[in-house]
């Protein structure tokens, strides 16, 4: 078996790696907050926005998703 090199996302040696998930919303916070003190309540506003629609999308395609698993699942079953 080939030795496989493992590839991280570590900015250096002596620091954990982090996460995908950690680094978005690490970024979100930053972008949030710069839009924020931009724009203020307006801003905030906008940001809730976003967040509330994607949220919405998310849950919507989860469903999609699911609904799909369940047809394939019982068209395996009978």
């Amino acid at each position: 078996m080939k030795d496989h090199k493992v590839e991280s996302n570590k900015i250096a040696d002596d620091l954990e790696p982090v996460s995908m998930y950690q680094m978005f919303a690490r970024m979100f916070v930053a972008l949030a907050k710069e839009v924020v003190d931009e724009f203020g309540e307006k801003g905030e506003e906008a940001i809730k926005r976003g967040v509330w629609k994607f949220g919405e999308e998310r849950g919507k395609d989860i469903a999609r998703r699911a609904m799909l698993a369940d047809k394939k699942m019982t068209a395996t079953i009978i």
